[in-house]
């Protein structure tokens, strides 16, 4: 994801950001599923990292029904791919290991 946010996602391409939508509401479903275990371990963590993993599912969804119109706004997939490499980089920096 992070090549394809890199590489094509700044032109904002909606087939580029549709894959890179789909893939990051796979991940969110794990993400929810499977917290670290020291977060698991860990209400108040647990919290932050389900708040996380929502605002990062929130944002593919809407990207993802974005790239389902006919024509997508590119300037609208351009905000909402900067928004979740936020969400992105916010949860990686309180919890990557």
């Amino acid at each position: 994801l992070k090549n394809e946010m890199k590489k094509d996602a700044k032109d904002s391409d909606p087939k580029v950001a549709a894959v890179v939508a789909a893939r990051t509401l796979l991940i969110g479903e794990l993400t929810h599923a499977l917290p670290e275990k020291d977060v698991a371990a860990d209400p108040d963590k647990l919290k932050k990292w389900a708040e996380y993993t929502d605002a990062m599912n929130k944002v593919a969804a809407d990207i993802t029904a974005e790239t389902a119109k006919p024509k997508p706004d590119k300037a609208a997939l351009k905000k909402q791919l900067t928004l979740l490499d936020a969400t992105c980089v916010d949860c990686h920096n309180d919890y990557r290991q």
